[in-house]
């Protein structure tokens, strides 16, 4: 009885072992398929840490791209339609004096303050 158990662990040992050295030779065919693909694309793993390759950008077409990202990032903060009477068109500040006329008052520091035609005239109102 003891050969037979024995002989039955060997055999459970031996199927263990083939089984280990299956999964690391496909565990080994996996990392050296990674390493080819990485490799393509630019990326070098070493024990020491990782290369990469980086492609010549030139200069013109760099401060291109960088503009036109900055640019986009203005326009996209704009509010589209927005007219303020502080800082905007001749006509917008004359728009805004007139709709303050038809009030009779403007706003000064939460305050309103009457505004007449010659007193806006002189003010810059209008």
């Amino acid at each position: 009885m003891g050969l037979v158990s024995n002989l039955l662990s060997l055999a459970g040992l031996g199927a263990f072992a083939v089984l280990a050295f299956f999964i690391y030779r496909v565990g080994v065919g996996i990392a050296n398929a990674s390493k080819e693909r990485m490799s393509a694309k630019g990326v070098t793993l070493k024990r020491t840490g990782a290369d990469v390759r980086i492609r010549s950008v030139d200069q013109g077409k760099y401060f291109d791209q960088t503009q036109k990202a900055f640019v986009d990032a203005w326009t996209s903060s704009e509010t589209k339609g927005y007219k303020s009477w502080l800082w905007g068109s001749e006509k917008t500040r004359q728009a805004a004096a007139l709709e303050e006329k038809k009030r009779g008052y403007r706003m000064v520091d939460g305050k309103k303050i009457g505004v007449s035609g010659e007193a806006a005239a002189n003010e810059g109102w209008g």
